[in-house]
């Protein structure tokens, strides 16, 4: 079974978190942006998926009127993304790829 440290648990927690900032619920995202965020830094901290979760806490964060944490979110969320846009590609590419099944997890939008 998957835990709470599972890179799985921790996705699944950022794809619920952007669903509730995309509903405009800010204060129901910020705490699973903010357990994927810290338990990725833990698990896979150079992975894209720390850093968009990182992105999503600071969308959680600023929807809230928390500009001051939210401000350094943003640029670091946003300079580990943009250092790992060739891995974001490529994982685009592998999970699009004819004969493969449709992306499962999305990607940070």
């Amino acid at each position: 079974m998957f835990g709470n440290d599972s890179p799985d648990t921790m996705a699944a927690a950022g794809d619920l978190a952007l669903a509730y900032v995309s509903q405009q619920k800010f204060a129901e995202a910020e705490p699973l942006a903010r357990e994927a965020m810290q338990t990725d830094s833990k698990i896979r901290p150079n992975d894209w998926q720390r850093f968009r979760a990182e992105s999503l806490l600071d969308a959680s964060l600023a929807g809230q009127k928390k500009c001051a944490e939210a401000e350094a979110l943003l640029v670091e969320g946003y300079q580990g993304m943009l250092a790992r846009a060739d891995e974001l590609l490529n994982y685009r590419r592998a999970a699009c790829a004819p004969g493969r099944p449709a992306l499962r997890k999305p990607i940070l939008r």
